[in-house]
């Protein structure tokens, strides 16, 4: 029953630390995304 409820909680470690590396990755690509669509509007000006 132990290893049972370990396994649980170790699961549920991955699951959050997954979803943390999805925002984190989130994250990045939105900030890239940003500072390209800045890079094109600076260009489009000139």
């Amino acid at each position: 029953m132990e290893w049972h409820i370990e396994a649980l909680q170790s699961t549920q470690g991955d699951q959050i630390t997954t979803t943390l590396h999805s925002i984190i990755q989130l994250l990045l690509l939105t900030q890239h995304f940003n500072s390209l669509r800045e890079i094109l509007h600076r260009w489009g000006k000139n």
